[in-house]
């Protein structure tokens, strides 16, 4: 009886810790912040910090730095749109705002 009660906490714990799903992250109270930002910050902000991490420097997800040495803009887009490995689709994103995110991301060298 031990070992299932130890494994449901561990199973809720690790949905607890990674928190990334493909549904739509609530929006943060970034007011200051989100004023020295750019429009394509705000938008990894929001969808893609809670698993790409502060500053693109990876979390759950991995580091983004350097990604437009990896990736074209069309092959960002692409992996948004639906997923690639562990990520899943974002299609909720709209599309001009995939766009947005993808260029953005595709001049991160």
């Amino acid at each position: 009886m031990k070992v299932v009660k130890y494994l449901g906490t561990a199973l809720i714990g690790t949905g607890l810790l990674f928190g990334c799903s493909p549904e739509k992250p609530q929006e943060k109270d970034t007011t200051f912040v989100q004023e020295k930002q750019s429009a394509e910050e705000k938008l990894y902000q929001n969808y893609c910090l809670n698993c790409h991490g502060e500053q693109l420097r990876g979390g759950y997800g991995p580091g983004l730095q350097k990604v437009g040495r990896k990736y074209t803009e069309k092959e960002i887009q692409t992996i948004i749109e639906k997923g690639m490995g562990k990520m899943p689709a974002q299609n909720y994103i709209p599309k001009e705002e995939q766009l947005q995110l993808a260029k953005w991301l595709a001049n991160q060298k």
